[in-house]
């Protein structure tokens, strides 16, 4: 088996269990939009947390996965690829953020979750909040990034140091949207899980059209 066929079943291996994840956050919520008693916990104590300090770094923070940040990301990154010839890889940029969109929107108006009324929202969000697109958004965008850049990467310590920050973007845009108060945190998780799973299976695609232009 060579190395892009076990990379592929690695990513679709992935994407499947962060699928199911996901799957399980919106079946439950397809009987019951009602928050849980551990979202109410989650958002109770975050407000605990909450400084005018701490406020304006998240309201800042956030913004790594607003439709604004991740459009001009993507095309940049696009624009980018395409002119140094990696068609292949601005395809994948670009499928990763429009797809995500598209998984987002076709979730919201499926689920229909009113927002967080518990505490005060900080910032003003419209729509509704299963899943969190800024999540959504944030983990097929900043995975994918991850995935182009790891191949120009030559030891494994910097791979992980990416794998890491990349984790810490992502994981602080979620929860950004709780402490801003316009998300639960099952809203972050689950478009987190779809996010991720996204890119993952875009990249597990990739691998496999790799070998099989090697082959041919």
């Amino acid at each position: 088996m060579s190395r892009r066929t076990r990379s592929a079943l690695v990513s679709f291996g992935g994407a499947f269990i962060l699928a199911v994840g996901f799957a399980g956050f919106t079946g439950e919520l397809i009987d019951e939009t009602s928050p849980d008693r551990l979202d109410l916990f989650v958002l109770r104590e975050v407000s605990e947390v909450r400084s005018p300090l701490i406020t304006t770094f998240f309201i800042n923070f956030t913004a790594l996965g607003s439709a604004t940040l991740v459009t001009l990301q993507t095309v940049i990154g696009f624009a980018l690829l395409m002119s140094a010839g990696k068609r292949m890889a601005a395809a994948q940029l670009a499928v990763a953020a429009g797809g995500a969109h598209l998984l987002t929107e076709t979730a919201k108006a499926l689920i229909g979750r009113p927002r967080p009324a518990v505490i005060p929202a900080l910032v003003e969000a419209v729509g509704s909040s299963y899943p969190s697109g800024h999540a959504v958004a944030a983990a097929a965008l900043y995975v994918t990034l991850a995935f182009l850049a790891s191949r120009y990467l030559v030891s494994r310590k910097q791979r992980i140091l990416l794998c890491v920050f990349t984790a810490i973007v992502v994981a602080g845009v979620a929860f950004s949207r709780v402490y801003l108060g316009v998300h639960y945190a099952s809203d972050v998780v689950s478009g987190v899980c779809l996010g991720a799973a996204w890119a993952l299976l875009l990249e597990g695609g990739r691998s496999i059209w790799s070998q099989m232009r090697i082959e041919n």
